[in-house]
């Protein structure tokens, strides 16, 4: 991104231990780049060093309105991958899945299509966040991180209309509705956007002890088919409606 080397680099897992504050500027917009420690897998965290990368790239998260997950295309999927994700998802921050090193990787061993679908597969619940691959040794696919970055910050602290929502709420409703328990129906009052960075809504219900996940995730498409929210998580708070 920035054409440089920063940090402490090198081919050994892990190695950028110095967490760095860089500014960059891209189209105008101005950006502060955290550039966090790589984090090793949990059993080998013991080490000091290793220890306060961790806790830099946690304090890095509560910063930070974007975090990139960055990915050894060789490496797919570790475990050390998905708790990173999760690390990120449980903070609330806008994500990017960055698939480097893609130059090393074999084109028998999948195309971007077949990597994209199984990153979906593994990692479902973060199925919003795009998937960019690239290349730091030879450049490919870097052009793309600005505008991406940027788009998915927009998403993260885009403002939804009440009028809008609840409309997007009562469609969802009447094309599918909630399911019964023990003889009760959820019913949906009203809702209202309450914060950004995430997008959080609160919707007021007869019951939230009504609510089940399944529906929960189908509120939740559904108000991404309506609103572009690529790249960031989005919250739903359900209280019951006053009386």
């Amino acid at each position: 991104l920035l054409g440089q080397d920063r940090g402490i680099v090198g081919d050994v897992p892990g190695p950028t231990r110095d967490a760095v504050d860089v500014a960059w500027e891209y189209d105008g917009d101005r950006f502060v780049l955290i550039d966090t420690a790589g984090l090793r897998r949990q059993a080998r965290v013991s080490e000091a060093v290793e220890y306060y990368s961790v806790v830099r790239a946690r304090r890095a998260l509560e910063r930070a309105d974007v975090a990139l997950v960055l990915m050894d295309a060789t490496e797919l999927l570790t475990e050390q991958d998905r708790r990173i994700v999760n690390l990120a998802e449980d903070a609330g921050r806008a994500l990017i899945i960055v698939v480097n090193k893609w130059d090393l990787v074999d084109a028998r061993q999948g195309t971007a299509d077949a990597v994209r679908q199984r990153i979906r597969d593994r990692l479902p619940q973060v199925d919003y966040a795009p998937i960019v691959f690239t290349s730091a040794l030879t450049g490919r696919g870097i052009s793309r991180l600005p505008g991406v970055i940027r788009q998915v910050y927009e998403a993260y602290t885009r403002d939804v209309g009440t009028g809008l929502l609840n409309r997007i709420l009562q469609d969802a409703v009447e094309r599918h509705h909630p399911p019964s328990v023990k003889g009760r129906r959820l019913r949906i009052r009203y809702a209202t956007q309450v914060r950004r960075g995430p997008p959080t809504f609160l919707v007021f219900v007869n019951d939230p002890k009504l609510l089940v996940e399944n529906y929960r995730r189908y509120l939740e498409r559904r108000i991404r088919e309506a609103v572009p929210l690529e790249g960031t998580p989005i919250r739903l708070v359900f209280r019951p409606s006053p009386s």
